[in-house]
This record gives C-alpha cells, structure tokens and sequence, in this order.
C-alpha cells in the first residue's frame, strides 16, 4: 500500500482511512461507509422502494433492496421451522436450511470434550466454553495479586467444587471473588493471621455473608475454629445495629436503645430473638406516631396489632419493660385458646401435606427444608432443636435412621427414613447443613418453603 493510500481523510467524516475509495466527489474522497451514504438512491425492480444499496440474485440482473434480497434467499425451514438461508428443497419444493439439507453438517463435535455442538465448525460447547472463560478470567486476576498466599488460596477456590461454575455470568462473579482475595491479602500478612474472630472484625458480618462461598473455602482449607454461634450472634447485632441507626433521629430513639439495654441484661435470649423484639418495638412507636414510649396508650397497641397480628409475641417484653419502667399498661390481647381437637386435626393435616410433598420432591434444598418441618411436626420436636442436629448425633444402619436428641433418641419411620437418606449429608458438622456449610439450615429458608406449599408457619412446642 503507497504511504498517499494509508494517509487518506474522507471529505464527509473526516476521519483517515486506508484501502480502497468509497467513492469521489468533486475530486475529493470519500471512506468506504460514507461512499455508501453518498451513492445516489435507485428504486428496486421488485417492490419500488428506494435504496442505497441494491443487490442481485446470482444468475439475475435485477436489482433488489436488502428486503426483497432476503425474502429470495431466506424462508422458515420446511424440517427445523427456523428462519435460516434456504440451501435446498424438499420432495415438494419446500425450502430447507443447510443443516436439514444434508450439505452442512447439522452438529459437530465439541473439539475439547466430543460433545454434539448444533451446526458446523469448530465452536466448543457451552460447557467447555464457559469453563475456558473463568480460567481466562483467573489468570487475568491471580497477575493482579502480589501475596503469595492469597493467590494460592484464589487458584485453590476458584478449581475447587465450592465454586459453582455452571451459570453463564460466572467470569463476571470469578472476579468479584478475586477482588475479595486481594483485600484479604491487603489486611493479613499471613495465612496464619486469618481467623473468625478477624475476619468479623474486617468485613463484619454483613461483608462475609456476601461471600459465604469463598469464606467456607478459607475456613475448610485452613481448618478455622469457626463458630456458627458467633457468626449467627456478629449477624444479628449488625442488624439490630441498622434498625438502631434508621431511627437514630426518631424522638424516641432514646427509649428504643434503652429497651435493648434491658434485653442485653434480662433474661438471655438468642440473639435472633433480640433483633426481632427491637424490630417489633421500633415499628410499634413508628407507627404509632408517639413523641416517647411512656405515652403509649392501649388503645395504640390495639389499633397496631389490628394491622400486625403477627407482632404480638415480639411486642410481650417491650410491652411489659413499659410496665415496668413508666408504670403504664399497655397489654395486648392474649389469643383465644385453640381447642385441643382443631389443634390435632391442624397437624396432622400438615403433617399430610408436608409427607406427600416429600416423597414428591427432587430439589435438594426444598427437600432438606420439607424433611426438617415433617420431623418437627410429627414428632413434636422444636424446629432448632432438628435443625441443631450433628453429624454425630445420627445413626444409620440397614436404612434405619436413628436420632439422638436431647429429649431422647427418636426412630424416623420408613417414609422419613428413607426422604433422609436422600436430602441430608453425613460430611460436615450438621445433617442440615446450610448455603456455606458452616452454619444450620436457617429456619427461614424453611418458611421460605413452607409458604409456597400454602403451609402455615411452624409454631410447635416452644424450645
């Protein structure tokens, strides 16, 4: 090519270009695009419209607009119905694409793992295909690491099954985790500095909940005393923490925070319990309208537990700590008593339902949450103290499952047996293991599960 071809400015954009001219008017050149945009309209022999870019059909010398281009080389193919370039036709002139027709093969092997991949060539798989994204992906993040021992951890996590690598986006998520590894690899000198303890510390428990998968590698690989208590206990204080700071300019928000005080040094309770009581209170006096806790009426109690019947075992302590401290009462209204007969007859009705959706499911973690619920009803047991069960607190010999419980050793029947052979695992620390496998099934992923089966929530003996 002469240097004047490569230095070449088209008049119309003005932009240098190389290669042959589009077109020259008035002596001046045009780019090869605007030479498009420059040539005069003419109108196609076919449907009269005008274009700027005509064609002809091979052999032909008419020429047609793009449209009428395409309804002469395209049609929906008689054999797979898709609409594709016509290569042939059928027994009865019916247009056939170049897959059904026999002159392009329909599929070809995957070169990677032979998988039949549709159409010719030398495409790979989805699978292979994704699979050779993320390990672009882990290369361009693991140059980026400067510790060691984080990019070991990152190379480990991202080839181990901890990383589920069958979703589309998943070079994207590959590098949300890398740049997780290089924050820790910024905060610790060492692998050895990494503990629970710390690691709360950095990220709170908000940060490590988003990255529950690479935080399980790290705990398994490196063998971390991890306390599902803590985790749980870091979690909820976060949150009672943001209802705290929502209201933090509410006129009561001075005796909102004196009411968790109280809960702190009360009778102990969990600390999810405690984040439930702070919320009902705080919804109550928001709701309510009120300058300060102590001129709750009972009648703002009632008009509250109308809209929010759910409330009113949440609201019991706050309600009686107002008794307490002010001197006001504000009780709300004890449930009417449900007779033992429609009690009976409630459970067994969703102990039905929950053992016939059982033996019918195939998801593993709806089962897990269906099997927990249907011990937890037929048994009388609190749902905690099913979902509390160890690893070692089961036995299984021929098929019979047999659990060790507080309150005793139970015996699961056949129809539970065998549903928990199929949804439990024996490695970790829990039969019920929760997402990261640190922690237990939560019991709202159980309700989760319980409301699109119409079932109502779990109330049991109380644990």
């Amino acid at each position: 090519m002469s240097v004047a071809a490569s230095t070449r400015v088209c008049f119309r954009c003005e932009r240098p270009f190389k290669g042959k001219v589009g077109r020259v008017v008035d002596g001046k050149p045009a780019c090869p695009s605007c030479g498009n945009a420059l040539r005069p309209p003419i109108a196609c022999e076919a449907c009269g419209k005008l274009t700027k870019r005509p064609g002809r059909l091979p052999g032909e010398d008419a020429l047609l607009c793009e449209p009428c281009l395409r309804r002469n080389t395209h049609a929906s193919c008689r054999t797979c119905r898709k609409h594709r370039r016509i290569t042939g036709r059928d027994g009865e002139g019916g247009p056939l694409c170049a897959g059904c027709a026999g002159t392009i093969p329909a599929t070809h092997p995957c070169p990677n793992c032979d998988e039949s991949v549709p159409g010719a060539g030398k495409r790979l798989c989805d699978a292979c295909s994704l699979a050779r994204r993320v390990a672009k992906a882990v290369t361009e993040c693991t140059a980026g690491m400067r510790q060691e021992w984080a990019r070991s951890l990152f190379e480990g996590f991202c080839a181990s099954s901890d990383l589920r690598k069958a979703r589309g986006d998943m070079a994207k998520h590959v590098r949300s985790y890398a740049a997780f590894f290089v924050s820790v690899g910024e905060k610790f000198a060492s692998a050895g500095e990494l503990s629970q303890d710390r690691l709360l510390a950095a990220y709170g428990a908000e940060g490590l909940r988003r990255q529950f998968q690479a935080v399980r590698f790290i705990a398994t690989i490196l063998d971390l005393d991890w306390d599902d208590e803590t985790a749980e206990r870091a979690t909820e204080q976060a949150r009672v923490g943001v209802t705290l700071s929502r209201h933090a300019e509410a006129p009561w928000a001075a005796d909102l925070a004196a009411y968790r005080q109280n809960l702190l040094g009360g009778k102990p309770i969990s600390p999810r319990t405690e984040r439930m009581y702070v919320a009902a209170a705080a919804a109550l006096l928001a709701g309510s309208g009120v300058e300060r806790a102590s001129v709750l009426t009972e009648s703002l109690v009632k008009r509250h537990l109308r809209r929010r019947p759910e409330q009113g075992a949440n609201l019991a302590r706050f309600l009686k700590w107002l008794e307490e401290v002010d001197g006001i009462s504000c009780k709300r209204q004890s449930k009417r008593v449900t007779a033992a007969r429609r009690r009976e007859s409630a459970i067994l009705r969703r102990s039905a339902t929950l053992l016939r959706e059982l033996a019918a499911a195939v998801d593993l973690p709806k089962g897990r949450a269906l099997l927990a619920a249907a011990i937890s009803i037929v048994h009388g047991i609190p749902l905690i103290h099913v979902l509390a069960l160890r690893t070692a607190d089961v036995s299984i010999r021929c098929e019979v499952v047999r659990l060790r419980l507080a309150r005793g050793p139970i015996v699961l029947s056949k129809h539970l047996a065998d549903a928990f052979i199929r949804f439990t695992t024996t490695q970790g620390a829990y039969a019920f293991v929760g997402r990261n496998r640190l922690q237990p099934l939560s019991p709202a992923a159980i309700g989760h599960h319980l409301r699109s089966l119409g079932v109502p929530r779990l109330a049991g003996p109380r644990s």
